[in-house]
């Protein structure tokens, strides 16, 4: 229980921050208050948070805390379906999903009832990508909450996500961070409702998703596939108009056969290999997406109906491309946009280099949309 002096400064706060909330021009934020009597650790049993169900949150002082979670692909199957020479690849989707449920859990923890939509993503940073050995070894991963604001967005959360580090003897070295991102709620976002239309000349194309990823991924497997192959090109090439289906997928990427991700990794992942092949189609080159400047979700993604992303480009470098995106349901409404998503080619790593040396071996990357793999063409 608050005592009356608590009680009286968490009031206080409490109408500094609705007076901040009511200032967003000036960009006023509060950071979280500290509630006395906060337990220093605690266990998360929500099935509706499936990649954090079993996870320990430690508390501090200040009010931040730490998700500890183990991971290994008997827990979660679909990383054998994303597997490199290197081992086990954590999807940056699936990373994504992690931070997502995070913030998710500490909004509703915060309020006190499931208050998801609208979410904001901004900052989205790749620095590295997160290993994981095959078969029943295990991981520990380290959700950071380094920030808590009340402020012009809303409940605002910035995260970062660890695993630990060892020598070749076996000694731990510390953490090493692997990405990092700001998460929002901010219940005044609203989506604009449009149709989703090309520039210019249009092109009608009817392939199979095992050419689509053929020539963007080699590495993903069945449960990681959700593009269906059909697609409309405007003819600058620089807008993709495409059809993906999760099918309900992703209910079989955890052993527990809970599939109702907060924001669906799988849905975000065909959106940004759609992206990726838009680079293919202007300069021939392949690429990793390593940056998602800002993302909002507004609705629940569908599971087991089909959506339309259009993908426009908004500038291309040699060996960069950055893209808008905006996904539509089958009744066009908005599920989510990204206002800016950053591929590139190479960021100078071992792995990015080995990476790509890997797709020109097995892959024959086309600068343009082979005529012969069409079946119709409308104007």
């Amino acid at each position: 229980m608050l005592s009356i002096k608590n009680k009286q400064r968490l009031n206080r706060w409490l109408d500094g921050a609705k007076q901040g909330l009511n200032q967003q021009s000036r960009g006023i934020k509060y950071k979280w208050p500290n509630t006395p009597g906060q337990p220093s650790q605690e266990t998360i049993s929500q099935v509706s948070l499936p990649l954090l169900e079993g996870a320990v949150v430690h508390w501090d002082k200040h009010g931040l805390c730490q998700f500890h979670c183990r991971i290994n692909e008997q827990h979660s199957p679909y990383l054998r379906h994303h597997r490199f020479p290197m081992g086990d690849i954590m999807p940056a989707t699936a990373v994504l999903e992690y931070f997502v449920e995070a913030a998710s859990w500490l909004q509703q923890k915060s309020h006190g009832h499931q208050q998801w939509y609208p979410l904001q993503v901004s900052q989205l940073k790749l620095d590295r990508v997160l290993i994981l050995p095959q078969g029943s070894s295990a991981v520990d991963l380290q959700i950071h909450v380094n920030k808590r604001f009340i402020g012009p967005h809303g409940h605002e959360i910035q995260l970062s996500l660890h695993s630990p580090r060892f020598n070749k003897q076996g000694k731990y070295l510390g953490l090493k961070c692997h990405a990092s991102v700001t998460i929002g709620f901010d219940p005044s976002v609203r989506a604009t409702n449009k149709v989703p239309l090309l520039n210019g000349l249009v092109h009608h194309y009817q392939t199979t998703e095992q050419q689509i990823y053929s020539k963007v991924l080699t590495s993903h497997g069945e449960k990681m596939q959700s593009i269906t192959g059909e697609l409309y090109i405007n003819e600058e090439r620089n807008q993709i108009l495409a059809s993906y289906d999760c099918q309900n997928k992703e209910a079989t990427w955890l052993n527990s056969g809970n599939g109702h991700f907060v924001l669906s990794p799988l849905g975000l992942d065909s959106c940004l290999q759609l992206l990726c092949f838009l680079a293919i189609l202007q300069d021939g080159l392949p690429r990793l997406p390593v940056f998602i400047g800002q993302l909002n979700l507004y609705r629940a993604h569908p599971m087991d109906q089909p959506c339309r992303a259009l993908i426009e480009l908004v500038q291309q470098d040699v060996g960069k491309t950055e893209a808008k995106v905006t996904v539509f349901d089958q009744h066009n409404r908005i599920v989510f946009d990204v206002k800016q998503a950053i591929a590139q080619s190479h960021q100078g790593g071992a792995f990015d280099l080995s990476l790509f040396e890997r797709w020109l071996e097995n892959i024959l990357v086309a600068a343009h949309v082979e005529e012969t793999s069409t079946t119709g063409e409308q104007q």
